[in-house]
């Protein structure tokens, strides 16, 4: 065994593979981190993730694509990693605003095709004490208040129920009535909460949804739910939301990976014309067909890539957008088990 080998073998021995791509050269000794049992008023959080470079060239950070605004990354987007080198990125997390057990995700790509990384940061965070505006800063009127006007439900798979909690409190010093109603009656979407709130009593309004048996299924879905108080509609609607993905991975079966580049494509003007464009690459390095169920563009965009399109293992196409609009976002549905839906972002 000659050195050079020697010496990837004892790394290899200290990192551990957590590098999604063709013959990966980048590996991470950790994908994950826990904070542990943190304050809200503690503030920012840190660590940092290393990795080593096991392949024969030079490797780059390209980009980092954070799952939410509450966690970013430091890094050098400059400088290379030598074969054999090592690398860091260094993690934040914001635990403002969080309570109880919160699960935060990065997705680090690299350049030239080297492959992506998806970190991620667990923490348990007791939060600060707080007013009652604060606890509940959303108005719907008539003396009620509630913590959020929008429940996410997530991805939900033919069949599957799903529940969110929206909390509500009467800041008023009487009895105050509620209703929330839902206007679409084809709704999969139920609603169950307090008629009557006493004087500083607060309640619960519980949104139940259950994906249809419904295996061709691939769309975002978004309910506006009414609030009535005293018989008077309140200004403030409620909103329920949920990615509905008929395709279910079987366990154990090859399956495709998408990946994207770049992260964030710009929108570039086309002479003497108001409507701009937009490139981004979309591939698959997984090891099975990559199938497009569905694609959603906002009104007045038009996307090259449609429903139907197959991308066999180690292909890729070039998606077009065309808007007049500046910033915007087109959402593929897959066949992908770990991205069942990816986001093209356009700016």
């Amino acid at each position: 065994m000659n050195l050079r080998r020697g010496f990837l073998v004892a790394l290899l021995l200290t990192f551990c593979p957590f590098i999604y791509g063709q013959d990966p050269s980048i590996v991470f000794s950790s994908s994950q981190w826990d904070f542990g049992r943190v304050k809200e008023e503690d503030g920012v959080l840190s660590h940092e993730f290393r990795f080593v470079n096991l392949g024969d060239s030079p490797v780059r950070i390209s980009s980092v694509r954070p799952g939410c605004s509450c966690i970013r990354a430091d890094y050098d987007d400059i400088m290379t990693v030598a074969p054999g080198s090592k690398g860091e990125i260094s993690v934040f997390f914001d635990p403002a605003g969080a309570s109880g057990e919160v699960f935060r995700n990065l997705e680090v790509f690299f350049a030239d095709g080297a492959g992506y990384a998806i970190l991620s940061v667990k923490a348990d965070v007791i939060p600060a004490p707080r007013s009652l505006e604060s606890m509940f800063p959303f108005i719907l009127g008539d003396g009620l208040r509630v913590d959020g006007n929008l429940v996410r439900l997530g991805f939900m798979n033919p069949g599957m129920e799903r529940t969110g909690i929206i909390h509500v409190v009467n800041s008023s010093d009487r009895e105050v009535s509620l209703r929330v109603v839902n206007p679409d009656f084809g709704s999969p979407v139920e609603i169950v909460g307090p008629e009557v709130l006493g004087p500083g009593e607060t309640g619960e309004i519980r949104v139940d949804c259950r994906m249809p048996m419904d295996r061709r299924l691939f769309r975002t879905y978004s309910d506006s739910l009414l609030v009535f108080s005293g018989g008077k509609q309140c200004q403030q609607k409620l909103v329920c939301e949920a990615i509905f993905v008929g395709y279910t991975p079987r366990e154990g079966q090859a399956a495709p990976s998408i990946w994207t580049n770049p992260s964030s494509a710009p929108m570039k003007s086309r002479f003497f014309s108001d409507e701009r464009r937009g490139f981004v690459t979309v591939g698959n390095r997984g090891e099975a067909p990559l199938y497009i169920f569905a694609v959603e563009a906002p009104d007045g965009v038009s996307v090259s890539i449609k429903a139907g399109t197959v991308l066999k293992p180690d292909s890729s196409i070039v998606v077009t957008a065309s808007s007049m609009k500046r910033n915007f976002s087109v959402r593929l549905f897959t066949n992908d088990p770990v991205r069942p839906i990816k986001d093209l972002i356009f700016n």
